[in-house]
This record gives C-alpha cells, structure tokens and sequence, in this order.
C-alpha cells in the first residue's frame, strides 16, 4: 500500500513540475531583448511580429512607414546600445552586437534587395521599413 502512495505522489509531482510555467532553460545573456526595446522606443503597442522564439534562435521583424523618423530613432538606439554597422547592401543596411545578434533595416525601393554580402533579400512591400532581429546561438554569417 506504501508503495502505491509512493508512485501516485511521484506521478503527481512529476506532473505538476512538468506542467508549471517556469523555463526550462534560462534566456541567453547575449541576446538582445528586441522586443523590449523596440517597444521602449517607439510604442508600447507597436506589432512585434515573433516567427520563431527559442532560447537558441529568434527571428523577430516589425514594419513601419518607410524612411521615417522611427526607424532613425532605431539606428540612434542601435548606436547606443553598441551595435555596429557591418555593411549596406542594395536597399539593406545590416548591423551587429558580437557574432550572434543581427538587425537588417531594409528600406526597399525596388523590389531586389540585397545585404552587404549581395544575398538576396526577400521583399515582398516597397512602402515599408523592416526591421528585422535575428539572434543564432551558434553565430550569423553575416556577423563573422
């Protein structure tokens, strides 16, 4: 009879840790809180677009009216928080924190868009600025 209690408070334990709200894995130190920030300095309501989230990767865009004064209150707060711009391509002007963090500013006129290394850049509307936050674990090449 013991050991039935046993099992059935293990099982319940186990199920309980499993199902609680706390991270299994703590975020990254290096990783840039983009959200936050984007937020801070522009609105607190501003659409920040996650196509993935995870503690090794994350990509994260954010749209605004193109060539405004927003996206040059971003690049002031990339400059102040120590990025550094690593190229300009065709319409994309690309900056780094360390090897892991990248933002890519597109300002596309035309639609064939590239960044500093003449990759192709998807661009899919010619009246917005992209900002788009890209973390990786193991290091973007765009940052090497």
């Amino acid at each position: 009879m013991k050991i039935r209690s046993l099992s059935f408070c293990i099982c319940i334990i186990i199920t309980l840790m499993g199902c609680s709200s706390n991270k299994i894995h703590d975020e990254p130190s290096d990783k840039y809180p983009f959200e936050e920030k984007m937020k801070t300095v522009l609105d607190e309501n501003l659409e920040v677009v996650n196509s993935l989230n995870r503690a090794e990767v994350q990509l994260a865009y954010i749209e605004l009216p193109a060539n405004s004064i927003e996206t040059k209150k971003i690049i002031k707060l990339l400059g102040d928080d120590g990025w550094i711009l690593k190229g300009s391509g065709v319409s994309v002007d690309t900056y780094c924190l360390g090897v892991r963090n990248s933002i890519n500013i597109a300002s596309p006129i035309l639609f064939n868009a590239t960044d500093y290394k003449g990759n192709k850049v998807k661009v899919t509307k010619s009246n917005v600025d992209i900002i788009s936050y890209s973390y990786n674990k193991w290091g973007d090449d765009l940052c090497e």
